[in-house]
């Protein structure tokens, strides 16, 4: 039989490898649990980030489409626009109007007169940045750089191009403070426990500078995370305070102490084999848990907001508490379903859902907005980014989708839009528009050989009742004109609000022939000067709950003028239109002239 000392030295030398060995192992499996923290942590930091980021971005491109539409600006439109922007996204410091290269416009304007006037062709900190936007012909994010704003500090610039026909002409610039971006994205918090930094990459993938924390934290082999930006991307790297897999002093003298008493064998057996028996149970928990994690680590790449995980025919397995907020639908009820029975809505056609299929099923990330219904039957548009998830073979299993409620964007794009375009009293076209469409109908004028019509409007009589009512009066008169000319004009024409007491109606696709047009322009002109004659019921209000109506007629002078198949501008026809009715008001006003080619 084994000499028992030696049975026993034998049992603590196997105790003791065993022990070191179970430690080493113990420590692999807390660096994973470790790693797998740092991944969530990270992923939700970069996805805040993110939502920092595009925020602004999609701000600035709102402003790039009305600036395309209308490159000739003016000073008092830009600044009405851009505090309505500035205003749904408060992290912007201020907006740039770039004419070409050089600051034309800025909001707001105090503390940034220097800005005005300055060459970015000269700012070689930010030239570089601003070539590529160029050469690109797409949004920027540049920076971090030191700012030229009166803020100073370094930042982030979103710079949006514009292009008008193809040409560039100019640009859209908004800053916003690094440390305002970072504090949003909840960084300075999570550094608590983790030693973080920062570094960006261009769009081939190249490391560039460290501009936030220490670059050692990218020699500690750290978890990373890219920041998708236009034109580039961000690389954050993380690694615990402590180092991965530390162990505390207290805990290897446990461990010492543990081997130095020596294991009996039957209860080291027995503590291996219940060891084991743990190991493979945890191990199990392990993969399930691994496997859980590859799905809600792809929802949070996507985004933080609404999250819904389907298998691979589009059937609902999981979706989170954003998404019955954002539908309407428990996930009792949502759970089993088709996504397109729950909120599909209709309004997109077959190709589009067929071209979604093709991209997601070939394993691509498809990205796109689109209009859906939630439970109520009520419509709303949907930001979506779809991520197919493969299994171990390498083929889908699943599918991820993050859904983001823009209709607000979208309304505020809507009412951008109507600011640029339309008077804000009347909600009739404003000059701006009325110019674009004249020349639309100028165009399809001399193609089909048709006659059209302009006829400008200016009440006789509004000023008296300005000068005894009040505006407030004036403008309910305002208003009651707009529709009584609107019911005597056709869906096809456009009747504008010139400003003040003057207006604008243009016909559309009138006869061929000139004696008949005339007649035809004639017949509306009358009727809107019958509708114009009429007496007005406006009401004043004298207190609270006291008002006074008051009967006011107010006649007007219309002057007309045809084209057809000409080169005249629009400007030209609008000269035309106003000097026949400064003729028609030289009349005695309430009647209608058209203008004679022959006097100018």
């Amino acid at each position: 039989m084994p000499n028992p000392k030696l049975a026993a030295i034998a049992a603590v030398l196997v105790v003791s490898i065993l022990v070191l060995l179970i430690d080493n192992d113990e420590r692999e499996h807390a660096i994973k649990d470790e790693r797998l923290h740092v991944i969530e942590w990270l992923s939700a930091t970069r996805a805040k980030l993110e939502a920092a980021i595009n925020m602004p971005v999609s701000v600035t491109r709102a402003l790039a489409v009305v600036y395309a539409a209308h490159s000739d600006l003016p000073e008092d439109e830009f600044i009405v626009l851009a505090a309505q922007a500035k205003i749904s996204s408060p992290g912007i410091i201020d907006i740039a109007l770039f004419s070409d290269t050089v600051i034309s416009h800025v909001y707001p304007l105090e503390g940034n007169e220097n800005l005005i006037g300055v060459d970015f062709r000269n700012v070689p900190a930010q030239w570089q940045a601003f070539q590529e936007m160029m050469a690109t012909q797409q949004p920027q994010v540049a920076g971090p750089l030191r700012l030229v704003e009166r803020t100073g500090g370094e930042g982030v610039v979103v710079r949006v191009p514009v292009y008008r026909a193809g040409q560039f002409i100019g640009a859209i610039g908004t800053p916003i403070l690094l440390d305002s971006l970072l504090r949003e994205s909840g960084l300075p918090d999570m550094e608590q426990t983790l030693h973080v930094a920062i570094r960006g990459r261009d769009g081939k993938g190249s490391s560039g500078e460290v501009f936030y924390g220490d670059p050692q934290v990218f020699a500690m082999n750290p978890i990373l995370q890219k920041v998708s930006l236009p034109g580039g991307e961000w690389e954050i790297a993380a690694y615990p305070r402590s180092g991965w897999g530390a162990v505390s002093q207290t805990t290897y003298v446990i461990r010492l102490l543990g081997i130095a008493i020596g294991l009996l064998a039957a209860s080291w057996a027995y503590g291996l084999v219940r060891h084991l028996q743990l190991r493979a149970e945890n191990e199990q928990r392990l993969r399930e848990s691994e496997a859980r994690l590859r799905l809600h680590d792809s929802a949070l790449n996507v985004a933080a907001s609404a999250i819904v995980i389907t298998d691979r025919e589009a059937r609902i397995i999981w979706a989170n508490q954003a998404f019955t907020i954002l539908t309407g639908y428990e996930f009792d009820e949502a759970v089993g379903r088709h996504c397109g029975e729950l909120v599909k809505s209709g309004l997109q056609d077959r190709r589009f859902y067929e071209e979604m299929w093709q991209t997601i099923l070939l394993g691509q990330v498809w990205h796109g907005d689109l209009v859906n219904r939630r439970k109520d039957g009520t419509l709303y548009h949907d930001e979506m980014t779809i991520t197919p998830v493969t299994g171990s073979n390498g083929e889908i299993t699943h599918f991820v989708a993050m859904k983001h409620d823009i209709s607000a964007r979208k309304a505020g794009e809507e009412h951008l839009r109507n600011l640029a375009f339309y008077d804000p009293l009347t909600q009739l076209p404003n000059r701006r528009l009325l110019i674009d469409r004249l020349g639309q109908t100028l165009a399809a004028s001399k193609r089909s050989g048709r006659y059209g019509a302009l006829m400008f409007l200016d009440l006789d009589n509004f000023k008296p009742l300005n000068d005894e009512h009040g505006h407030d009066v004036g403008d309910m008169l305002l208003m009651e004109t707009a529709r009584r000319i609107l019911n005597c004009v056709r869906e096809e024409d456009t009747a504008a609000r010139f400003g003040g007491d003057e207006f604008v109606v243009m016909l559309k696709e009138l006869d061929a022939d000139s004696t008949v047009s005339a007649t035809q322009a004639n017949g509306v002109a009358e009727k809107i000067r019958v509708a114009l004659a009429k007496p007005y019921r406006l009401e004043l209000l004298q207190t609270e709950d006291d008002k006074t109506a008051i009967e006011y007629f107010c006649t007007c002078s219309i002057g007309v003028v045809l084209f057809v198949n000409n080169e005249c501008s629009e400007e030209d026809v609008l000269k035309q239109a106003d000097i026949a009715m400064y003729r028609a008001k030289a009349a005695g006003g309430n009647t209608i002239h058209f203008h004679d080619p022959g006097r100018m």
